[in-house]
């Protein structure tokens, strides 16, 4: 019974903004994307199947599918419901955008839905844009 209620309280309580300010992205981020380790990006973004599809046509998950990413419109893919705080958010996600978020998707987009609390090691973000970038159509 107490661990019923202990749930039911955890539920209702927001999470907390992990590292709640901005996060620099570094100046140089296109070169370092540049060197980046995509096989090690693809290993990363693994945790990202947990939420989202990567692959071309698949279909929508609790998250949207992540295929053509890069350079998409935030919040706006066909057929996918958002919520308001990210559907609201303006702007394209390019590299910089992406490097925000995926450190900290709560800060970047205060209100979203996602959970997940971010990739916190700078080379991980660096490794996982990479891999993204890869997830396109030619």
């Amino acid at each position: 019974m107490r661990l019923v209620a202990l749930f039911l309280f955890l539920s209702f309580v927001p999470l907390p903004l992990y590292n709640a300010h901005a996060v620099e992205v570094p100046s140089n981020l296109d070169e370092l994307l540049t060197d980046a380790n995509i096989g090690m990006g693809k290993r990363k973004a693994s945790a990202c199947k947990g939420c989202h599809t990567l692959g071309k046509g698949e279909k929508h998950s609790v998250g949207p599918n992540l295929w053509n990413i890069v350079g998409r419109k935030i919040g706006a893919t066909e057929g996918y419901k958002y919520s308001d705080a990210m559907s609201t958010k303006g702007g394209n996600w390019e590299v910089k955008e992406l490097y925000q978020f995926l450190n900290n998707p709560r800060w970047y987009v205060q209100g979203t839905n996602m959970t997940f609390v971010g990739v916190h090691k700078k080379q991980h973000i660096i490794n996982v844009i990479a891999y993204l970038q890869t997830l396109k159509d030619e």
